[in-house]
């Protein structure tokens, strides 16, 4: 129905060998549906003909099936996010995110919460799944992602005005690892606005210290 033609195009997924090659949301991402979608089970209309994109139709069907996975539960909420339809995606997020499993796709969704609502400046909604994102990332020992996921929450607690919020966590962030020039700049700047000059002078000679040592 995309060409503005009334005939539909039936498309399936693609399996060879026993294997998915090609799942059907990924084969119908940016198409419409040429009918009207109606509920499981009932006469409803899901999704009207020609409305909405044929992908975000067949993962909003697997969510209805399938409630719990995490997987489905990510695909709508990228889906959404795609089409700037930000409280739509969070809603997807959390539900994956809330599933308390430790798996890649509730582990993203979480990732992609503290970022949308750093964005948005929803500082302490941020800060709970960034939180979550660092103490995973700990668990796991992916010091990488932890000490960016520390970072960031700091810069969002820097950017609220929240000075003191964001000390600890970049000097958490340069205890971790090697630090980059931007990470105690922020903390410098950080200590000058509690009034702590002193603090941050000896961040910085530390840093130049440590380059002078490299």
């Amino acid at each position: 129905a995309d060409c503005g033609s009334a005939r539909g195009l039936e498309v399936t997924r693609i399996v060879e060998g026993g294997d998915v090659v090609e799942g059907l949301g990924e084969r119908v991402l940016g198409r419409v549906t040429a009918t009207d979608v109606p509920k499981p089970g009932s006469d409803e209309v899901l999704v009207e003909a020609e409305k909405h994109d044929s992908a975000l139709t067949v993962y909003g069907l697997a969510a209805i099936i399938h409630p719990g996975n995490a997987n489905v539960l990510m695909a709508m909420g990228t889906l959404f996010e795609i089409g700037n339809q930000t409280d739509s995606a969070i809603v997807y997020f959390r539900k994956a995110a809330n599933l308390g499993e430790a798996g890649r796709s509730p582990a993203l969704a979480r990732q992609r919460l503290a970022i949308i609502f750093a964005q948005s400046g929803e500082v302490d909604s941020a800060a709970v799944y960034y939180r979550q994102v660092i103490s995973e990332a700990q668990a796991s020992g992916d010091t990488d992602l932890s000490i960016r996921a520390t970072k960031s929450l700091a810069s969002v607690f820097y950017n609220a005005g929240r000075y003191r919020e964001a000390i600890p966590l970049l000097r958490a962030s340069i205890a971790s690892g090697p630090a980059d020039g931007s990470t105690r700049q922020l903390l410098a700047a950080s200590y000058r606005e509690v009034g702590q000059v002193d603090s941050a002078d000896m961040v910085l000679r530390e840093g130049g210290a440590a380059g002078g040592g490299a």
